[in-house]
């Protein structure tokens, strides 16, 4: 097959349909013996003739609405706006004529009109010959509008809006007339209008993009690729109106991570439609939201090539926003009226509340000289694991399979006021002496005040300090449960008839809702409160030691 320019493939998808249908006549300013300022139509009028290619004068809105007349009356005509920021001159003959009479006419009549229009950034022309048009021509039910990325996609496009019975706009990139070259099959081959393709596989974030922007993603792709990093898939519009809204909804869905790449600006753009499109059609399987990167809400292209760079997004910001989606994971709302609730990314979690009476487990301290009850709430929860194993867990392959060795990370409260964390492993085999030595020596390794990042483990166990006698703590992804320890604080119970006043503390359960229901939940904290409120037994192991 050629290899050809994408102004190349225009120009010979001109020529192919003026040859094949004496219907096909041309519009335009300078596109007679100049070929048009981009050359897209360079030797048209010597091959078919002035009757066929039409130098008109610079009045946009004149050529459109010759153009319709002529579409009405049985012709082909495709009308070129010398540059896409010239087109508002014609929009109330593209808006209110030709976008609505076949809706008027209750469908006896059509527009078989296309409007060819270089539009785009990046060729220095400024506020007015770089504007981004796409997002109000969109907004006409009654048009339909292309923007084709390569130069098989131009020339196909080019054929399917010649046989198309209604108004095609058809998005010319100025940037990529002659930076793109691609194989183009020879003769005719319609590209349908209406459907997108995926112009990249991948497995991590799916990139949506359109015009030059494909080719900025594509780029990206590259450099993330060669750097280890995200697996980009590039799905390429191609048709902006109508989307296809089956491709966007099923790319959104392969990779769970969308980022819309536009060269117009942020406010009302094509991105926003896409986004509320993934929204509604995907959500549930959107493992982050929908991310937008655009030309900042700026009135126009400044002329300066830097502060023109800066503004239209490229493959480095891309590859930067990628990095950045593909490490974000979707938080779930509170539910309604709580406030704070520090819920976990991708969990469904649920929580429960129970209150423990302290006073064996504060003797049996202060009998052993601890420093503090921490190893007495390590004991309990590595042996309430051993009865409900469900809560010790890891998932693989979409199932949660029951982990023997516990490892147990714990969040402590530091006095200087910051957060460190704790890892202690083969939890189950120790007894609260060797709780107490295992915490020792985790401490000892990680004396900073904040510490690094949160261990790898089956379980967490919070400790935050200070007076707060309860809170809800996050479930960690990977993980089935984390359990939160009170202040230990005098609490008025019933002893018998009597009323007396004990230590104790709230133990708050977060857990994994596809796991622990409100019984598995309840069941793990009675077996915490059963261990805490017996006398401890001097060198007795963890349940499950044994295994």
């Amino acid at each position: 097959m050629p290899v050809l320019t994408l102004v190349e493939a225009v120009r010979t998808g001109l020529r192919e349909a003026m040859a094949a249908d004496g219907r096909v006549i041309l519009l335009g300013e300078d596109i007679g013996p100049l070929g048009g300022v981009f050359r897209a139509t360079d030797g048209l009028q010597e091959a078919f003739g002035p009757e066929r290619v039409i130098d008109t004068p610079m009045a946009e809105l004149s050529i459109v609405g010759i153009g319709i007349g002529l579409a009405l009356r049985g012709l082909r005509p495709v009308v070129e706006i010398q540059f896409g920021d010239f087109i508002w001159a014609a929009a109330d003959q593209l808006l209110n004529e030709a976008a609505k009479i076949r809706y008027r006419s209750a469908g006896e009549w059509s527009v078989p009109l296309v409007v060819r229009a270089p539009w785009g950034a990046g060729i220095h022309g400024a506020l007015y010959h770089s504007q981004s048009i796409e997002a109000p021509l969109a907004h006409a039910i009654g048009l339909k509008v292309v923007a084709p990325a390569t130069a098989a996609d131009a020339k196909g496009l080019l054929h399917a809006a010649l046989a198309d019975p209604d108004p095609v706009i058809f998005l010319e990139h100025k940037l990529a007339y002659r930076r793109v070259r691609d194989e183009v099959p020879p003769g005719v081959h319609p590209v349908p209008i209406g459907v997108a393709r995926v112009a990249r596989a991948g497995d991590d974030v799916t990139v949506v993009a359109y015009g030059w922007m494909v080719h900025e993603a594509l780029r990206a792709a590259e450099l993330l690729a060669g750097a280890g990093g995200p697996s980009l898939e590039v799905l390429d519009l191609r048709t902006l109106l109508p989307l296809d809204r089956e491709a966007i909804v099923a790319a959104a869905r392969r990779t769970g991570r969308v980022l819309v790449v536009h060269e117009d600006v942020r406010s009302l753009g094509l991105g926003a439609e896409v986004a509320a499109l993934v929204q509604e059609e995907a959500f549930d399987a959107l493992h982050a939201p929908v991310m937008r990167l655009t030309m900042p809400d700026v009135a126009g292209i400044p002329f300066a090539d830097g502060l023109e760079a800066a503004l239209v997004p490229d493959a480095a910001g891309i590859a930067a926003a990628a990095r950045r989606l593909a490490g974000t994971r979707r938080r779930t709302a509170p539910a309604a009226g709580a406030v704070g609730i520090p819920l976990s990314p991708g969990v469904p979690q649920a929580s429960m509340a129970m209150a423990v009476d302290l006073t064996s487990i504060l003797a049996d301290q202060r009998r052993r000289q601890l420093p503090d009850p921490l190893a007495y709430f390590v004991h309990a929860a590595a042996r309430a694991l051993g009865q409900v194993p469900e809560a010790n867990a890891r998932w693989e392959d979409g199932v949660p399979r029951p982990v023997p060795a516990v490892t147990m990370a714990v969040e402590e409260g530091d006095p200087a006021g910051g957060t460190r964390w704790l890892l202690l492993e083969s939890v189950e085999a120790l007894d609260v002496a060797g709780a107490a030595r295992a915490i020792d020596a985790a401490r000892a390794a990680s004396p900073a005040t904040p510490a690094g990042p949160r261990p790898e483990a089956t379980v967490t166990l919070v400790v935050p300090g200070g007076s707060a006698l309860g809170g809800v703590p996050r479930v960690w992804e990977g993980q089935m449960a984390t359990v939160q320890v009170g202040a230990i604080a005098p609490r008025v119970v019933a002893d018998g008839e009597r009323a007396v006043t004990r230590p104790s503390c709230v133990l708050t359960l977060s857990g994994d809702h596809r796991v622990l229901d409100g019984a598995g939940s309840a069941r793990l904290l009675r077996a915490m409160r059963a261990v805490l409120e017996s006398a401890p037994e001097e060198g007795a192991p963890a349940d499950g030691a044994a295994r």
